[in-house]
């Protein structure tokens, strides 16, 4: 694993940063601070925070998933061609992730 073990969550423990995300050390993860122009950086929308912080736990959950169909998948002759696509989808998606 490359990135910052999860779980992520949406800003600190005290209640502040919206568009931050923080690992369970309440380190951030990503910020919407701004730079030294005040232009933002990181995550606008607590929205889009919100996804980014769920991330480590639908990379695993995708990993889950892709895992139970090949299995599924290999035991079987004839399997459904739309199984075989979520699988291959979520191969895809789980490359990119990793």
């Amino acid at each position: 694993m490359k990135h910052t073990p999860g779980p992520w969550k949406v800003g600190f423990e005290d209640g502040s940063g919206p568009t931050y995300i923080t690992d369970s050390n309440d380190q951030s993860v990503v910020s919407g601070a701004t730079d030294d122009w005040g232009v933002i950086q990181g995550v606008l929308k607590p929205e889009d925070a919100r996804l980014i912080a769920a991330a480590p736990e639908l990379l695993e959950a995708c990993e889950v998933v892709a895992k139970e169909l090949r299995d599924h998948v290999d035991g079987y002759d004839m399997v459904d061609s739309s199984l075989e696509e979520c699988h291959k989808i979520l191969r895809e998606v789980i490359a990119r992730a990793q």
